[in-house]
């Protein structure tokens, strides 16, 4: 059976003087945060300055970094990293709450999986699949599913190198990426036959995306997402580069088709938080929305590999320290394509015609 994580009250890491930095940002909360670390945006501020120029919300996207002593931006700032098994801080109520999907775009499941070897995709194929297609509806309690397609298979690791497996028999591998991104840009593409025809053409090799169906309902207005499932393959939890995401908040005061989304407007540098799930176990399953029609929905979590962090170490604290011990970390990720049988309002829909392309 799977099973959403319980709000647990955990103790957080507390083992490092916080930073004038971060001070502002957790004097409104009950608790220091987990962990304190660089957090490098300079890939994310120059992707949205190259394909978004003038139309860009701030430079840079991310107004959090630090600046160097020519004045130029280095895109990197030390972060408070909260514990997501304390709950996430909820502004509005000034309160914690359990992640979820809908709350903050991304839970953590318990979900031991029936995989044994995690390079087999055949494995993959028949038991993961459908252990992952049990997590969904659970996920969206509220919501009718019309369409489910799974896409990108991909193993990571500190070892691994990037490589693009043309053999259907063998999976992808990637490094950790401990640059902050998003997947993908969904709103960029310049047709819905396009953002299909990728995830097709990077199904699991067996597998069926009904891509004329998929087409006619997302034409028609129906919501999806794609969702990222991400976990822990090593036998023990994670003690290296665990995964964090930012539950961004944006204050634009503009129009309602500009609030609260990349790229119309850039996370409030204050009230925008990084979580993460410390020691993570090999059945837990993390789920983050890499994209959602409705606007509404938090989605397009940025995230990335913590740089320099061994979290099972001793001498884990603020800003780096401890990459040298514990196990390298290995992980194992999949995006699924979500089509629900509800349709999104006008003025809710981040698909538009109108929405904001790349230059």
């Amino acid at each position: 059976l799977v099973s959403c994580t319980l709000f647990q009250k955990v103790h957080s890491f507390q083992g490092s003087t916080p930073t004038k930095i971060s001070t502002v940002r957790f004097c409104h909360l009950n608790s220091l945060p987990w962990l304190e670390v660089e957090v490098d945006y300079s890939a994310a501020n120059e992707y949205v300055q190259a394909h978004y120029g003038e139309k860009a919300p701030s430079k840079p996207y991310f107004r959090r970094c630090v600046v160097d002593q020519s004045s130029k931006s280095t895109g990197k700032c030390v972060e408070p990293i909260y514990d997501a098994r304390n709950g996430v801080y909820d502004h509005d109520l000034m309160c914690y709450q359990t992640a979820s999907l809908p709350l903050c775009g991304f839970s953590l499941c318990n979900s031991p999986s029936n995989v044994t070897d995690w390079r087999d995709i055949e494995q993959i194929k028949h038991y993961y699949l459908k252990e992952l297609e049990a997590v969904i509806p659970s996920s969206f309690p509220d919501n009718q599913l019309k369409h489910i397609a799974f896409w990108n298979p991909m193993l990571r690791g500190e070892d691994y190198v990037i490589q693009r497996n043309e053999d259907a028999l063998m999976l992808s591998t990637s490094n950790i990426a401990s640059m902050v991104h998003i997947d993908t840009d969904i709103g960029a593409f310049e047709s819905l036959e396009e953002l299909v025809s990728m995830v097709e053409n990077n199904r699991i090799d067996g597998t069926a995306v009904k891509s004329a169906e998929i087409i006619d309902s997302i034409s028609g207005g129906h919501r999806f997402a794609i969702v990222n499932f991400w976990r822990n393959i090593n036998p023990a939890p994670i003690e290296r580069a665990p995964l964090a995401m930012l539950y961004a908040k944006y204050s634009s005061t503009t129009t309602l088709k500009r609030l609260g989304s990349f790229p119309h407007d850039s996370p409030d540098p204050i009230y925008s938080l990084w979580y993460t799930y410390p020691s993570m176990t090999k059945d837990e399953c993390l789920l983050f929305l890499q994209y959602d029609r409705l606007l509404s929905q938090p989605s397009d979590l940025w995230h990335c590999a913590l740089p320099s962090v061994g979290v099972g170490s001793k001498d884990r604290g603020s800003g780096g320290g401890g990459q040298d011990h514990g196990i390298p970390r290995r992980s194992f990720d999949i995006r699924a394509l979500v089509v629900f049988q509800e349709k999104v309002p006008a003025e809710l829909d981040r698909f538009s015609a109108d929405r904001p392309r790349p230059i």
